[in-house]
């Protein structure tokens, strides 16, 4: 028997567009008033085994958190079927089942019983609750007082304390800083070792395909595809890359630096790169320094520095040709993961001081299911 089990699952919500100004005006807008019919979920069909780790993952707006609150019994169903067999314990939007005018101390006790836990049992797993969550000494403050990092450690120490089956996450890497997202991936091993039910979603794909067993992918409502997380991961980048490189914004304009070009190795305006293609970056600018160093360097989403060259050091006698005002530089054979990346160029004088800066931003599709930032070649033996 599976954990959950969810058939041709649709939800729809009813947008009225009539402003209500009086108590007449709001009962005539429930006959005549001009309303929408908006579907969240249109047919999600999956199911989520015992003991099974399913990540969920979309655009804003795809339809995750309502699917969780639905899973959750916080929203009905307009159609379809839902069964979740065990007991269940809901980690969902920051600051839910909590009184911002109530202290911490209070508040794990209001939260816990939501949960399903006792009087008695919080009382047992207080001490766990509030060690996890680092916040001994805002016990006694009220929660209006505390930021939303502080938030959600609270909710989520407390809601890992019940007594469940299955679990619901969303986002709760998130928010939190980096020693509580380290705390949180201890307790996703843990859960997995102890067969605990886990459904999780995040915008984070790492986590998403370290932890989980089965990914599905929302988009608008609809199921497009469930199954391995690493191929399910690579179909929503590269359907995100595509549709960003259609309205991708135009690089940024500066003092010195008039243009920046990205090019395919036959010379053409290119902004998505694949595994083996040469990327050209193009850079007219306007300059009369004699002893002018040029900079590239290359960054992933995350601003992680990939890569950084300059003139200076690979001894390229841009200065020589400088009265062309345009220089170029070829990347082959480049193995990136699977995303999107800047290229910063600088330009700086003879005292390595700043001049000018400019940016392009290009997308990268990897043919490799390696996770990462670059694709090394290897071997096993």
């Amino acid at each position: 028997m599976n954990a959950i089990e969810v058939k041709n699952l649709s939800k729809e919500f009813i947008l009225d567009h009539f402003k209500h100004k009086t108590l007449k005006e709001r009962i005539i807008s429930s006959f005549h008033g001009r309303k929408e019919v908006f579907k969240a979920l249109d047919n999600v069909s999956f199911s989520v085994g015992k003991g099974e780790f399913f990540g969920i993952i979309g655009n804003n707006g795809s339809g995750k958190s309502t699917l969780l609150k639905i899973l959750a019994n916080i929203y009905p169903t307009t159609k379809g079927e839902v069964k979740i067999n065990g007991k269940l314990s809901p980690f969902l939007e920051l600051g839910v089942g909590f009184v911002m005018e109530l202290s911490a101390w209070e508040n794990i006790f209001l939260y816990g019983s939501l949960l399903g836990m006792s009087e008695k049992q919080i009382k047992e797993r207080i001490d766990d609750i509030i060690a996890f969550s680092e916040l001994e000494k805002f016990i006694d403050t009220k929660l209006n007082k505390f930021s939303s990092g502080m938030l959600v450690r609270l909710a989520f120490s407390t809601a890992i304390q019940a007594d469940f089956d299955i679990l619901l996450l969303d986002e709760v890497l998130a928010v939190g800083d980096y020693n509580f997202q380290m705390k949180c991936q201890d307790v996703f091993s843990s859960l997995k070792q102890k067969g605990k039910s886990v459904v999780f979603v995040s915008h984070d794909l790492a986590a998403i395909m370290h932890y989980c067993d089965r990914t599905m992918l929302l988009e608008k409502g609809k199921k497009i595809a469930c199954g391995n997380p690493r191929e399910i991961n690579k179909k929503y980048l590269e359907m995100n890359l595509s549709d960003a490189a259609k309205t991708s914004a135009q690089p940024s304009a500066s003092r010195y630096i008039k243009k920046l070009e990205l090019l395919s190795k036959i010379g053409k305006p290119q902004k998505i790169f694949k595994t083996g293609e040469e990327i050209g970056l193009k850079v007219n600018f306007d300059h009369d320094a004699g002893e002018t160093n040029f900079s590239v360097d290359v960054f992933n989403q995350d601003n992680l520095w990939i890569s950084g060259i300059n003139t200076k050091i690979d001894q390229a006698q841009v200065n020589k040709y400088i009265n062309q005002r345009y220089f170029e530089v070829k990347y082959s054979g480049l193995k990136l993961a699977t995303g999107k990346y800047r290229i910063n160029v600088g330009i700086w004088d003879k005292e390595s001081r700043k001049l000018d800066e400019s940016h392009i931003d290009f997308r990268f599709i990897s043919n490799s299911n390696d996770y990462g930032v670059y694709n090394l070649d290897h071997k096993w033996i």
